[in-house]
């Protein structure tokens, strides 16, 4: 009875050598196979929250030993769990670069925390994993945002101001936009120390560009929380129109050489990186 179990002991360790010896020949496995190394997992984008718009998970994986075998990424609410990535690589593969597009409402994220769980396993024999954790906050609420100065005349080209408040205090950044221009938003106590009592007060000093298409370009307020949730404000402002004269003044390449040898010469540069005529 003894020599008949060493026998199928000796016969079951040729055939697990056997195989392993087939499988390393022909290319299934390789000298790390049976490595103890879990992958390595560098994030590379992180999202500030989920909010109302879409953002960008992105990070990489690698695996320097046995290739990576499958990428998951899962997100955990209390007791909800949600897999919103997976990767299986067929071929050995040591790294990858992965992006993902979150979208919270569209996939079921509710409003407080969530937890996403990066696990990464390589081909080893040891299914090695590794993993990593991020907490981001779930909000969909927009800044509260309301203006409070009535009236808004600017001359094309010109300077105005506003006041505005932010109700809730959760706008991370806040300001004036003018077409594609943004002025940012300052408390109003660092204009005048009477608004000390009133920190949701803000104001913005902002430009109106001599090229502000009226009628098609818009003046508005605007406030940004902690994860890109925006409201806009419209508000009254009457623009005046100016004409401006054009002038064409013609540069001698002596002077512009010299001006651009003395600014090196000021920043620390090379005069000889100076263009050689105007139009280079």
């Amino acid at each position: 009875m003894l020599r008949l179990f060493l026998i199928s002991v000796a016969l079951y360790i040729v055939i697990i050598c056997g195989g392993y010896i087939f499988l390393y020949l022909h290319g299934y496995i390789g000298p790390d196979f049976f490595e103890r190394t879990p992958p390595e997992i560098e994030v590379i984008q992180e999202p500030k929250g989920i909010g109302l718009l879409p953002t960008r998970l992105q990070f990489l994986v690698r695996d320097s030993g046995a290739g990576l075998d499958e990428v998951v990424v899962r997100a955990q609410q209390a007791k909800r769990k949600l897999d919103i990535f997976s990767q299986y690589y067929h071929e050995k593969n040591k790294e990858d670069r992965i992006s993902i597009d979150i979208s919270g409402k569209e996939q079921g994220l509710r409003e407080g925390s969530v937890a996403f769980s990066i696990l990464a396993f390589d081909k080893g024999f040891f299914n090695n994993k590794a993993s990593k954790i991020l907490e981001l906050p779930v909000d969909y609420r927009k800044p509260r945002l309301e203006v409070l100065s009535p009236q808004h005349n600017v001359n094309q080209g010109g300077v105005e101001f506003a006041f505005y408040k932010l109700a809730d205090g959760t706008a991370v950044k806040s300001g004036i936009k003018t077409g594609d221009l943004v002025f940012r938003g300052y408390p109003a106590k660092l204009l005048d120390p009477g608004f000390e009592s009133m920190p949701e007060v803000y104001f913005s000093f902002f430009a109106v560009p001599t090229a502000f298409r009226v009628g098609e370009e818009k003046i508005l307020a605007f406030a940004t929380n902690a994860v890109a949730n925006t409201s806009l404000a419209e508000f009254y402002y009457h623009i005046i129109p100016r004409r401006f004269r054009s002038e064409e003044v013609n540069l001698k390449e002596y002077f512009v050489r010299t001006k651009l040898e003395e600014l090196l010469d000021h920043l620390g540069g090379n005069p000889e990186d100076v263009p050689m005529n105007i139009e280079e």
